[in-house]
């Protein structure tokens, strides 16, 4: 799994972080004015020391099994 810290010019809607997630991937993005990318580095260093320990895992099958049964019963409803 892989750490990211993106520093952006804008986010929508007003905000100033967002959670960036994929197969495999764990982030955030932040307003480049709100965050140095000295700070941005260090940030993903320590996001990856916790993936790499355990502390932060994904299960996609878990939660694509959520969002199936989900979708089901809700065009059956």
């Amino acid at each position: 799994m892989r750490a990211m810290v993106i520093r952006v010019p804008s986010l929508p809607n007003g905000r100033r972080v967002a959670k960036v997630e994929g197969h495999g991937l764990i982030g955030w993005a932040i307003l480049e004015k709100d965050m140095s990318a000295e700070a941005a580095a260090e940030m993903e260093e320590m996001i990856q020391h916790t993936l790499d320990a355990g502390g932060w895992s994904q299960n996609w099958d878990w939660a694509m099994a959520l969002m199936m049964t989900t979708a089901q019963q809700v065009s059956t409803a």
